[in-house]
């Protein structure tokens, strides 16, 4: 399976296209950011979203979006995961909502206990060939690998 996970912050869009060959191996194919531009209206800055995951869900075949939301009290961070969702439903792509709760260092595949935040951080030098490693990027990257582990 092959997919792609996303976290949106105010200033930046990080995503990592991750895939699953064989039963255990998860594999980081590529992962990103895209700046957010600061000086747009709300209605600007929803085209300016909708754009930028049209042309990312176009340049990969994948058969997964996970996205990450922990800011339910947020619109503006919101309404860019509602845009993906309104994209990937007219590119019949499946999407899932993740947040720390649902993160356990069980589902990373770690023998820990660790839950949330602090499971997160095990994800730090879990994936040697990513080019970010920070908190927002290791989200992305341990929302995908639960995916793709098969933890829905």
């Amino acid at each position: 399976m092959r997919i792609i996970s996303i976290k949106v912050n105010k200033k930046e869009i990080y995503y990592a296209v991750m895939s699953k060959q064989d039963s255990e191996n998860i594999i980081l194919e590529k992962d990103e950011k895209i700046s957010i531009p600061q000086n747009k209206t709300q209605p600007q800055l929803m085209g300016f979203f909708k754009d930028s995951f049209v042309n990312l869900l176009s340049e990969v075949k994948i058969k997964r979006v996970v996205y990450w939301c922990d800011s339910p009290g947020k619109a503006l961070l919101l309404m860019p995961l509602g845009v993906l969702n309104l994209c990937c439903n007219e590119c019949n792509i499946d999407t899932k909502s993740k947040y720390s709760q649902n993160i356990t260092a069980g589902l990373l595949g770690f023998e820990t206990k660790e839950r949330g935040k602090k499971a997160i951080a095990l994800m730090k030098d879990f994936y040697k060939n990513a080019k970010y490693k920070n908190e927002d990027m290791r989200k992305v990257l341990a929302i995908g690998t639960v995916v793709l582990r098969g933890g829905n």
